[in-house]
């Protein structure tokens, strides 16, 4: 697996208002395992999480940077193959709002005003605006849904190999993959852990209905996680989860095994009145603390 070196400096270097180029985060199927996708994870989390601030001790996502050229982040993908597409991931939300590959670029639907500008995302491209968008509903319209479709190195193989083909009639299906593996992965260390655990030779999983409600609910935690603060730790409205076997499971506040381990990263809610405090530039992760909330929660 190969991980920019560099891009913690780069980051530091926007943060205090120098200009320099982006930086890219690279990940290869070559060679790559659980802990080397743990590795590309927690690297992933870093970038994203510097300069920001910490509610309950989680990190909240930017939801401003001081230039444009700070709005979105390069993830450099290989397959088996060597061959590349580069993801354009929005730091406010990890969202996927294009990707490139070769010489050709896509925009999703409804991405951000500033993904439309070449000059900031995949420059001297050639641009094509995608019908939909990257949002779940759309991607499962014309296809399969997110529990019918296995994650794992050779999914994942699969959908980058789609993408750098162009084939446009698999975008869908490879972006609910990659999308899980890499946006979902960021924000929730138990979607991270359960993709790491399966990453192994030929093995796959499909998503149960546990991942598909933390993946539909993170804004709903983010938010209440976030309102929370005023009241002590316990959310103005309860959040309602399902666990692997179906039953509701409902978060009722900040200091619950699930938001304290199992959350890596908020999105930014304006409506709130909070103490933050300021994050450090290390990401530290607890496989044990995943074991915990699998254990305790029977969300895997």
């Amino acid at each position: 697996m190969r991980v920019a070196r560099f891009c913690t400096v780069v980051a530091i270097l926007l943060y205090f208002g120098f200009h320099i180029a982006e930086c890219d985060i690279n990940f290869s199927l070559a060679g790559a395992d659980g802990q080397t996708y743990n590795t590309f994870i927690a690297k992933l989390r870093q970038e994203l999480s510097i300069g920001t601030q910490k509610v309950a001790n989680i990190t909240v996502l930017k939801h401003h940077v001081s230039s444009n050229t700070q709005r979105f982040l390069s993830i450099n993908l290989f397959n088996y193959n060597g061959d590349k597409i580069t993801l354009g991931i929005d730091v406010f939300d990890v969202y996927v709002v294009g990707f490139l590959t070769g010489t050709n670029s896509y925009i999703f639907k409804e991405a951000p005003d500033l993904a439309y500008n070449k000059s900031l995302l995949f420059p001297g491209s050639v641009r094509e605006n995608l019908s939909y968008t990257g949002g779940y509903d759309d991607l499962e319209r014309r296809g399969a849904g997110r529990e019918d479709i296995p994650l794992g190195l050779l999914p994942l193989d699969t959908a980058i190999t789609n993408l750098f083909r162009r084939d446009s009639t698999s975008f869908r299906r490879s972006f609910i993959v990659i999308i899980q593996m890499v946006s979902e992965a960021a924000r929730f260390k138990i979607i991270e852990a359960k993709i790491a655990k399966n990453l192994y030779g030929e093995n796959t999983f499909k998503p149960d209905q546990a991942i598909i409600s933390l993946e539909n609910n993170w804004g709903a935690l983010s938010k209440q996680i976030q309102k929370a603060q005023d009241r002590g730790g316990v959310f103005p409205n309860l959040v309602t989860l399902t666990t692997s076997s179906g039953k509701p499971l409902i978060i009722r506040n900040d200091s619950d095994p699930l938001v304290q381990n199992g959350i890596a990263l908020l999105k930014y809610m304006s409506e709130r009145s909070v103490e933050y405090s300021i994050t450090d530039d290390t990401v530290n992760e607890s496989n044990g603390a995943f074991l915990e909330i699998m254990e305790i929660h029977d969300l895997m």
